[in-house]
């Protein structure tokens, strides 16, 4: 869908719903170089 057809608040409210995300306790993988 393009942005044009999206109210602003729509998407505000979509950030502000994601909450914390939790720490795995398993290893992270990703290097430096990602």
């Amino acid at each position: 869908m393009s942005r044009a057809f999206t109210r602003e608040e729509d998407s505000e409210n979509a950030i502000a719903g994601v909450g914390e995300r939790p720490v795995s306790t398993h290893r992270n993988l990703v290097t430096e170089r990602g």
